[in-house]
């Protein structure tokens, strides 16, 4: 008995062994076997249904924002696409928890609605979520660090809500994230160092927050950014150095923050920008000339800040630049001629600096100029006849100078010449007179200009 029952074990062992190998052949029958989908047409279809019902749209069916499809080789049709989105639906309420059960999904855009309410932590169960858009809606509540579970998530939009409380570091586990919005919201707090880790990020939008601390200088990792714009917020402490590594930069907007200390010099490394925007802030110190090297650039604004010394002559190799904005700053000695070059320019704003000496000729030669913006400074000498060749002027503000002598005549021939400021009862502009059969073409302020009299210092054409 004993002999048969040591020929027997080894047969048996052999046989479960055999039949375990089987088995796990039959669950695994390659390497790259993968689950199947968790979900069913008629399941996910019910769940659309359900929500479509909490949001109270009874016009839409499911197949008029659901889109099904095949997820893997002969398996189900499952949801992978939602929009409702546009004119012609405005959903209101919650977000249905419900959408979290949609796992297959991919898309979901619910964006230009009233939808109100937080953000359903369900949603970061959505983990083949790849764009995630629920802007221009009135959404409160922080948002859940659940989302940072969303690891196949490219796009994230949520801009244009209420949403307050801290961005979530977990955010920063997102690393195929390509577009990350959430301007036009109410967030607070510094922004996350850990956004420095989204290497694969293209466009940055914080605007419109009440974000406060400095900029981290981890987003200066971040490069493959086109667009970052950080514009109104609360955001303080110098500009890092760093943001001078992001080359492939198209927008830069930093405006209405408080930034203090100087313009950094690496900013000039920044050549592909096209707009850039350091408005509103505490910046000192005077521009780097470096920021002549950045030739693409459409849009640049520095006004209302603390910045002084001389407009660099370099600016004038800006030849893209269709708006300059300068004011509100201590910038002094002359204009520099070199802004004659900016052909392009339709917007140039100087006023309320310390710039003296005469306006140039060459700004003459500005003729899409529309908008010319000159008072509060310190400019003296006559008016150029020169300014007489931008026939596309519509707005020109002299006032607050110490110009002289006789105002040009061909200023009052200017075809598209709306507004022409030359006085503010402060007694500035006291030398400046105007030629007899000059009458005021707009609806500006020559009350307190004088004639010029035949007999005066400039002459018989007076």
């Amino acid at each position: 008995m004993r002999y048969q029952l040591r020929r027997t074990i080894p047969i048996l062992i052999l046989l479960l062994v055999a039949i375990g190998s089987q088995a796990c052949q039959n669950i695994v029958p390659g390497a790259e076997q993968a689950d199947a989908p968790d979900c069913t047409e008629a399941g996910d279809r019910a769940i659309v249904e359900e929500i479509l019902a909490q949001l109270e749209a009874p016009d839409v069916t499911v197949d008029d924002v659901a889109i099904f499809r095949v997820v893997e080789t002969d398996g189900p049709r499952c949801i992978t696409e939602i929009t409702i989105s546009g004119d012609d639906i405005d959903l209101s309420g919650p977000i249905p928890a419900e959408l979290g059960q949609l796992t297959q999904l991919e898309s979901l855009d619910l964006s230009f609605n009233s939808l109100s309410g937080p953000l359903p932590v369900e949603l970061g169960q959505l983990t083949q979520l790849e764009g995630l858009y629920l802007a221009d809606n009135n959404l409160s509540g922080s948002l859940p660090v659940e989302l940072g579970q969303l690891t196949q998530l490219t796009e994230l939009g949520l801009w244009g809500n209420n949403l307050s409380g801290p961005i979530p570091a977990e955010l920063g586990q997102l690393p195929n994230l390509e577009a990350l919005a959430l301007g036009g919201n109410a967030f607070s707090g510094p922004i996350p160092v850990e956004l420095g880790q989204l290497t694969n990020l293209e466009r940055l939008g914080l605007w419109g927050n009440d974000l406060s601390g400095p900029i981290p200088v981890e987003l200066g990792q971040l490069t493959q950014l086109i667009d970052l714009n950080l514009r109104g917020n609360e955001l303080s402490g110098p500009i890092p150095a760093e943001l001078g590594q992001l080359t492939q930069l198209e927008k830069l907007w930093l405006s209405e923050n408080a930034f203090s200390g100087p313009i950094p010099v690496e900013l000039g490394q920044l050549t592909n920008l096209e707009g850039f925007g350091l408005g509103g802030n505490d910046l000192s110190g005077p521009i780097p000339v470096e920021l002549g090297q950045l030739t693409n650039l459409e849009r640049f604004s520095l006004e209302d800040n603390g910045l002084s010394g001389p407009i660099p002559a370099e600016l004038g190799q800006l030849t893209q630049l269709t708006e300059l904005s300068l004011w509100g700053n201590a910038f002094g000695e002359p204009i520099p001629v070199e802004l004659g070059q900016l052909t392009n320019l339709e917007v140039l704003g100087l006023w309320d600096n310390e710039l003296s000496g005469p306006i140039p000729v060459e700004l003459g030669q500005l003729t899409n100029l529309e908008g010319l913006y000159l008072e509060g400074n310190r400019l003296s000498g006559p008016i150029p006849v020169e300014l007489g060749q931008l026939t596309n002027l519509k707005e020109l503000y002299l006032e607050g100078n110490a110009f002289s002598g006789p105002l040009p005549v061909e200023l009052g021939q200017l075809p598209q010449l709306e507004v022409l400021a030359l006085s503010n009862d402060a007694g500035d502009n006291a030398a400046l007179c105007v030629p007899p059969g000059l009458a005021d073409p707009t609806d500006g302020n020559w009350d307190d200009v004088p004639p010029c009299e035949p007999t005066s210092e400039y002459g018989e054409e007076c």
